[in-house]
């Protein structure tokens, strides 16, 4: 009875590996050989130990052997089992092996787009239709030779830097805008990108390039670069004629002041070419400045202040700045340098008239922290005089200037402890915006 059950449990294991074997057939028909070659070596190895054993009952002998074949028939099974989900899994990794290549073929096959394969000798060894258009060649052309014969000679040294950095495992990729010379000797100028492949000691096995061809985008570039160079000079240009024009509009007056015997009439002269002077100061700074709508207002102010100095020689002040560095735009310049001119002139004319002391006018540019520039001119004079009405004593020149302010959306605060201090708070967004 037990020879019995061992022999159909034995029956039934081995039809459950045939059909599992069947299932998977066409996996493991590679290694099927080897199988039933482990079964037959196994087979007669029981048979050998059976045979150098003494059973003297046949019946045990029998059941022994049943026991034998059942083992092995679930060994069997299970190293079937085992054996199909291993190659399911490897099915599965072919699987995205293909579906990745297939992928990487159709990306190499875009017409848009140049791609090659170097070598870790730089030497082509795949090229698509595209990149060999870049090249005006042909592929049998591109293929073997040297990515770096191509070239221009030029733009080696930055190249040769990046591919240092690759070779140093400094990094895996770089890009660059750069120029190929083609087949025929024209150059051609490529937006590249370079990727490195390493092998599994980290050294560099090949290279994947993708390039595009830029030349429309430089030659645009140049043109661009061109009208804008045309343009600077015709602005600088203008700048220079300008400035000229308001020198000669000074020198005019200079001319029918010298007619005059007026005294009055003459400071007016006087006035009135100072403040052209200024303006015209505005366009010289610009002209020789760097950025043809900005120009540095610490220095325009001390221009400013020496050709007030030189106007009035014959007066004995003395002028002290403290002035930090301020960028604003032309718009703002003009106005600021006419308010600039008008308070010195002010304090020129009508600050010292009774002054005993040392005549000093003081001037001061500062960020306060509070995102305004304060502009701060004052003098040791005699100051406002009492009962002062900003309102109604105001003369011209102090009209002007509360009017400019008003233009530049500045504010202004008058001061006379001790002579004259008028303080000029501009918004620090305000200086490079057009008024």
């Amino acid at each position: 009875m037990v020879f019995v059950i061992i022999s159909i449990m034995s029956i039934i294991a081995q039809l459950v590996a045939i059909v599992i074997s069947i299932s998977c057939l066409k996996s493991i028909r590679k290694v099927l050989p080897w199988i039933l070659l482990s079964i037959t070596f196994l087979l007669m190895l029981v048979r050998r130990i059976l045979s150098l054993s003494n059973f003297t009952d046949l019946q045990s002998g029998n059941i022994i052997m049943s026991i034998v074949s059942l083992s092995s028939s679930i060994i069997l099974v299970i190293g079937i089992i085992g054996l199909k989900s291993f190659i399911s899994k490897q099915n599965e990794t072919e699987k995205m092996l293909i579906a990745s290549e297939t992928m990487f073929h159709n990306y190499f096959k875009l017409p848009l787009i140049g791609i090659a394969i170097v070598d870790n000798n730089d030497k082509y060894i795949r090229i698509n239709a595209k990149y060999s258009d870049l090249f005006e060649a042909s592929e049998k052309d591109i293929i073997g030779t040297s990515r770096l014969d191509w070239v221009y000679k030029d733009d080696l040294v930055v190249e040769n830097k990046y591919i240092e950095l690759i070779k140093n495992r400094a990094s895996d990729t770089y890009s660059m805008d750069k120029r190929l010379v083609n087949k025929i000797g024209n150059t051609v100028w490529v937006s590249q990108v370079i990727q490195c492949i390493r092998d599994l000691n980290g050294n560099p096995d090949y290279y994947i390039i993708v390039s595009e061809d830029i030349s429309k985008r430089k030659e645009l570039e140049a043109s661009l670069l061109g009208t804008i160079d045309e343009k600077e000079a015709l602005i600088k240009e203008l700048y220079h004629r300008t400035k000229n024009n308001m020198q000669l509009i000074c020198s005019l007056l200079q001319m029918e002041s010298d007619r005059i015997e007026n005294k009055t009439i003459i400071n007016r002269f006087t006035i009135i070419e100072s403040k052209i002077q200024a303006m015209s100061l505005v366009h010289d700074r610009l002209y020789s400045y760097k950025n043809l709508s900005l120009i540095e207002f610490s220095f325009y102010i001390s221009d400013v202040v020496n050709i007030i100095r030189e106007i009035y020689s014959d007066k004995k002040v003395k002028i002290t700045s403290s002035l930090d560095d301020v960028v604003i735009s032309i718009d703002m310049a003009i106005p600021l340098g006419l308010i600039v001119n008008e308070l010195i002139t002010n304090s020129y004319l009508h600050a010292f008239e009774k002054s005993t002391e040392e005549n000093i006018i003081n001037i001061k540019l500062t960020d306060n922290g509070n995102n305004e520039i304060e502009l701060v001119i004052s003098d040791n004079g005699v100051g406002l005089k009492e009962g002062f009405n900003i309102k109604t004593d105001i003369g011209m020149g102090l009209n002007t200037v509360m009017a400019l302010c008003d233009q530049i959306h500045s504010t202004i605060q008058f001061e006379s402890d001790i002579g004259l201090k008028v303080l000029i708070l501009i918004h620090i967004a305000n200086l490079k915006i057009r008024v």
